[in-house]
Protein backbone atom coordinates (compact mmCIF):
# COMPACT_ATOMS: atom_id res chain seq x y z
CA UNK A 1 0.00 0.00 0.00
CA UNK A 2 1.40 3.38 -1.02
CA UNK A 3 0.12 6.76 0.15
CA UNK A 4 0.65 9.32 -2.62
CA UNK A 5 -1.27 12.45 -1.61
CA UNK A 6 -2.95 14.18 1.32
CA UNK A 7 -5.13 17.28 1.67
CA UNK A 8 -5.45 19.66 4.62
CA UNK A 9 -8.37 17.63 6.05
CA UNK A 10 -6.17 14.54 6.38
CA UNK A 11 -7.78 12.66 3.49
CA UNK A 12 -5.16 10.38 1.92
CA UNK A 13 -5.05 8.82 -1.54
CA UNK A 14 -2.74 6.15 -2.89
CA UNK A 15 -2.64 2.70 -4.42
CA UNK A 16 -2.36 -0.94 -3.39
CA UNK A 17 -1.70 -4.20 -5.20
CA UNK A 18 -4.11 -7.12 -5.26
CA UNK A 19 -5.07 -9.04 -8.41
CA UNK A 20 -4.65 -5.62 -10.07
CA UNK A 21 -3.31 -2.27 -8.89
CA UNK A 22 -6.14 -0.17 -7.44
CA UNK A 23 -6.35 3.32 -6.06
CA UNK A 24 -7.76 4.14 -2.66
CA UNK A 25 -8.99 7.09 -0.63
CA UNK A 26 -8.75 7.06 3.18
CA UNK A 27 -10.73 9.23 5.57
CA UNK A 28 -11.67 8.88 9.23
CA UNK A 29 -10.57 5.24 9.53
CA UNK A 30 -12.33 4.10 6.36
CA UNK A 31 -10.97 3.51 2.92
CA UNK A 32 -12.59 3.44 -0.46
CA UNK A 33 -11.32 1.56 -3.49
CA UNK A 34 -10.89 3.68 -6.60
CA UNK A 35 -11.08 1.90 -9.96
CA UNK A 36 -11.69 3.93 -13.11
CA UNK A 37 -14.71 2.39 -14.92
CA UNK A 38 -13.30 0.14 -17.65
CA UNK A 39 -9.72 0.16 -16.33
CA UNK A 40 -8.18 -3.18 -17.15
CA UNK A 41 -5.10 -3.60 -14.98
CA UNK A 42 -4.27 -0.47 -13.04
CA UNK A 43 -5.75 2.61 -11.39
CA UNK A 44 -3.52 4.84 -9.26
CA UNK A 45 -4.72 7.77 -7.16
CA UNK A 46 -1.97 10.35 -6.70
CA UNK A 47 -3.46 13.62 -5.45
CA UNK A 48 -6.46 15.10 -3.66
CA UNK A 49 -7.40 18.71 -2.97
CA UNK A 50 -9.61 20.19 -0.25
CA UNK A 51 -12.64 20.05 -2.59
CA UNK A 52 -12.33 16.25 -2.61
CA UNK A 53 -11.21 16.03 -6.23
CA UNK A 54 -8.91 13.05 -6.68
CA UNK A 55 -6.50 12.75 -9.61
CA UNK A 56 -4.47 9.86 -10.94
CA UNK A 57 -4.17 7.58 -13.92
CA UNK A 58 -5.40 4.24 -15.22
CA UNK A 59 -4.62 1.71 -17.93
CA UNK A 60 -7.33 0.99 -20.47
CA UNK A 61 -6.91 -1.56 -23.23
CA UNK A 62 -9.88 -0.86 -25.46
CA UNK A 63 -7.75 -0.24 -28.55
CA UNK A 64 -4.27 0.04 -27.04
CA UNK A 65 -2.95 -0.44 -23.56
CA UNK A 66 -2.28 3.24 -23.03
CA UNK A 67 -2.40 5.13 -19.74
CA UNK A 68 -4.93 7.94 -19.28
CA UNK A 69 -5.26 10.57 -16.59
CA UNK A 70 -8.44 11.02 -14.57
CA UNK A 71 -10.11 13.33 -12.10
CA UNK A 72 -12.77 11.93 -9.75
CA UNK A 73 -15.25 13.25 -7.24
CA UNK A 74 -18.00 11.30 -5.43
CA UNK A 75 -17.85 8.34 -7.83
CA UNK A 76 -17.87 10.43 -11.00
CA UNK A 77 -14.83 10.25 -13.26
CA UNK A 78 -13.47 12.47 -16.03
CA UNK A 79 -10.79 10.92 -18.25
CA UNK A 80 -8.27 12.98 -20.21
CA UNK A 81 -5.06 12.57 -22.16
CA UNK A 82 -2.49 14.88 -23.65
CA UNK A 83 -3.02 15.06 -27.45
CA UNK A 84 -0.78 12.56 -29.24
CA UNK A 85 0.57 11.04 -26.02
CA UNK A 86 0.95 7.31 -25.43
CA UNK A 87 0.43 7.82 -21.70
CA UNK A 88 -0.87 10.68 -19.54
CA UNK A 89 -0.29 10.63 -15.78
CA UNK A 90 -1.99 13.07 -13.35
CA UNK A 91 0.16 13.44 -10.24
CA UNK A 92 -1.33 16.29 -8.20
CA UNK A 93 -4.07 18.90 -7.91
CA UNK A 94 -3.90 22.23 -6.09
CA UNK A 95 -6.56 24.22 -4.24
CA UNK A 96 -7.42 26.10 -7.44
CA UNK A 97 -8.09 22.84 -9.29
CA UNK A 98 -5.04 22.89 -11.57
CA UNK A 99 -3.79 19.39 -12.30
CA UNK A 100 -0.09 18.65 -12.85
CA UNK A 101 1.51 15.57 -14.27
CA UNK A 102 3.44 14.08 -17.12
CA UNK A 103 2.79 12.61 -20.52
CA UNK A 104 4.84 10.17 -22.55
CA UNK A 105 5.24 10.28 -26.31
CA UNK A 106 5.64 7.19 -28.51
CA UNK A 107 9.41 7.84 -28.72
CA UNK A 108 9.59 7.28 -24.94
CA UNK A 109 10.24 10.90 -23.95
CA UNK A 110 8.40 12.38 -20.96
CA UNK A 111 7.12 15.94 -20.63
CA UNK A 112 5.23 17.83 -17.91
CA UNK A 113 1.80 19.47 -18.11
CA UNK A 114 -0.48 21.77 -16.12
CA UNK A 115 -4.23 21.98 -16.83
CA UNK A 116 -6.73 24.78 -16.54
CA UNK A 117 -8.61 24.63 -13.21
CA UNK A 118 -11.29 22.01 -12.65
CA UNK A 119 -13.97 22.39 -9.96
CA UNK A 120 -16.67 20.37 -8.24
CA UNK A 121 -19.20 21.95 -10.64
CA UNK A 122 -17.47 20.24 -13.58
CA UNK A 123 -18.65 16.89 -12.22
CA UNK A 124 -22.29 18.04 -12.19
CA UNK A 125 -22.63 18.99 -15.86
CA UNK A 126 -25.19 16.80 -17.69
CA UNK A 127 -23.49 13.94 -19.53
CA UNK A 128 -20.16 14.82 -17.98
CA UNK A 129 -18.81 11.76 -16.36
CA UNK A 130 -18.23 8.05 -16.16
CA UNK A 131 -19.93 6.67 -13.07
CA UNK A 132 -18.01 4.17 -10.96
CA UNK A 133 -18.62 2.15 -7.82
CA UNK A 134 -18.43 4.18 -4.64
CA UNK A 135 -18.51 2.42 -1.30
CA UNK A 136 -16.67 2.80 1.98
CA UNK A 137 -14.83 -0.07 3.60
CA UNK A 138 -13.32 -0.36 7.05
CA UNK A 139 -9.54 -0.45 6.79
CA UNK A 140 -8.69 -1.62 10.32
Amino acid sequence: MYANGINSFGQVVGSYTGATVNGFAYKNGKYQTIIFPGATTQTEANGINDNGIIVGWYVGCSSSCAAYAFASRNGKYISFSYPGAYGTFADGINASGQIVGAYQLVDGSFHGFTTSPISAADFERPGCCEIGPWSDHQLF
